[in-house]
């Protein structure tokens, strides 16, 4: 306590938030919310396939989609890298179907013949950390692995390396190179 002419000075501690009604927060009310949306539409989604309201169908489509629900709260509360593609990397599926009927071919005569399936590094322009870096190499995995005769097991980003799993001698697949794999 100050004395200052004909006034005193108190002073006094800053003031304290006050406890909101909820003592978990809007975080986990957000969270709440989203849980019960994501039960609500993988049970009405259940209760559409079963096409019955019978009692063990019920229940069984409680307990899926609680866990649906629960798995779904765990996955959105992870960060994960972000995804940003070009549209003419996604237009590039329709190219993939024409890499199934060649791999299919492919992958029947090796099985015919009894020839082995080799594993072979080529290079890969990886990029940064950028979320379209990250979607060209994501779709380069998942589209170069959709045909039968090859799997992109991963990319190395210290070495700028991709690892391929291919049916005997078949070339890299063209949505590979077209999306970052050199040759």
């Amino acid at each position: 306590m100050h004395r200052a002419a004909d006034c005193v000075v108190v002073q006094t501690e800053p003031k304290r938030r006050v406890a909101t009604a909820l003592p978990w927060g809007k975080s986990m009310l957000r969270r709440a919310v989203w849980w019960l949306l994501a039960f609500a539409g993988t049970f009405g989604l259940w209760m559409l396939f079963v096409d019955k309201a019978a009692l063990h169908e019920v229940i069984t489509g409680l307990g899926g989609a609680a866990l649906a629900a629960t798995g779904s709260e765990v996955v959105r509360g992870e960060e994960h890298p972000r995804f940003w593609p070009h549209a003419r990397w996604l237009l590039e599926l329709w190219r993939v179907l024409k890499d199934i009927l060649d791999g299919c071919v492919l992958l029947a005569r090796c099985l015919i013949r009894g020839c082995p399936g080799i594993l072979r590094q080529t290079r890969f322009d990886v990029g940064g950390d950028d979320p379209t870096s990250a979607a060209r190499r994501a779709l380069a995995i998942a589209f170069g692995s959709i045909a039968p005769n090859s799997i992109i097991i991963g990319i190395d980003h210290e070495t700028g390396l991709m690892l391929v799993h291919l049916a005997d001698r078949a070339p890299l697949p063209k949505i590979a190179r077209r999306l970052g794999a050199l040759p």
